[in-house]
């Protein structure tokens, strides 16, 4: 539908992208769609298949070729259901998730599945595996030596200006129309950042701050203090308590299949009132993954899942 425009069951318009062509072919005429969409197309004449998906797609495909059989699915446990003992898991995924918070490039954690990276296409012919990227951010990011101390002051406030300038600009156009916000406050600069624009756009007693955690971490200090002196109400809420197996089940089966849109906060049981359904929150939860920090094409081209990131986490901790 959200590449239609059609309800479900309705035909498909006439040479639309995925009737028309080959399987491969991913292009769009009239412009790139809107929404996070995930694409599949199985050509049955010429024995073909391809996965494609949204620049900023919120959804996953996953795929793998296990014992000589092709998987693909928006469901790690579904793939894994299907595939049986075949699909173990990566025991790379343990340390990967400890040092960077996350898996990056095409890791998933189970072993030998990769996942599709975002705007690129992955199509099965005669059963071989060929990737092509359907298309890109329009951003060039040119790969230097220096250090941001040894820029040229011009250079980093010219930069600087230009964020600036564009997050404010998506942030006054995401509330408009908006009477009401609850803004996650961690202390970071994500959430101080935002808080900002929010307040370039809202009145103060239209803005609902919280923090979870334990009242004496720095993220609360810092939270509670910044709350206080902008006049904003700060509602703190516990952490949830449980143990952390059934809080991680809880958090994989809502996040399951979707990329870095959902937080999994443990939050606990007091979040309802505040977080209820309906509530509009402006987070900057996915602020690393659009900086670029999830990112590491620019260095890996290949996105190669062996020693490479483990040995570039290593000599940037050094």
């Amino acid at each position: 539908g959200k590449l239609t425009r059609r309800k479900p069951g309705e035909p498909l318009p006439a040479c639309f992208t995925a009737v028309a062509g080959c399987a491969r072919d991913w292009r769009f005429p009239n412009g790139e769609p809107d929404g996070s969409w995930i694409g599949f197309k199985f050509d049955r004449t010429a024995d073909e298949v391809s996965i494609a998906c949204y620049i900023w797609v919120c959804q996953r495909w996953f795929y793998a070729q296990i014992e000589g059989a092709w998987y693909f699915s928006n469901s790690l446990m579904y793939l894994r259901e299907v595939a049986g003992r075949a699909a173990t898991l990566d025991r790379r995924a343990t340390p990967y998730m400890l040092m960077f918070g996350h898996l990056p490039g095409r890791i998933t954690p189970l072993k030998n599945v990769a996942l599709l990276r975002p705007g690129e296409v992955i199509s099965i012919v005669d059963g071989h595996l060929h990737r092509a990227w359907r298309t890109q951010l329009p951003v060039k990011r040119a790969l230097t030596s220096k250090r941001l101390s040894e820029l040229a002051p011009a250079v980093v406030a010219d930069s600087a200006a230009g964020i600036l300038r564009h997050l404010q600009e998506a942030v006054r156009d995401e509330l408009r129309g908006i009477d009401e916000i609850v803004l996650p406050l961690s202390g970071g600069m994500d959430s101080r950042f935002l808080l900002g624009c929010a307040l370039d756009v809202l009145p103060r007693d239209k803005i609902i701050t919280y923090t979870y955690g334990h009242p004496r971490t720095r993220d609360f200090k810092i939270a509670g203090g910044l709350a206080r002196k902008l006049r904003l109400r700060h509602v703190p809420i516990a952490m949830d308590l449980r143990p952390v197996d059934e809080i991680a089940r809880d958090g994989f089966e809502i996040n399951e299949g979707m990329g870095f849109a959902l937080p999994n906060s443990p939050l606990g049981a007091d979040r309802k009132e505040l977080l209820a359904p309906g509530a509009y929150v402006l987070s900057g939860f996915i602020g690393d993954a659009v900086f670029g920090s999830h990112d590491v094409g620019d260095a890996d081209p290949a996105h190669a899942s062996g020693e490479y990131l483990l040995e570039r986490a290593f000599r940037d901790s050094a």
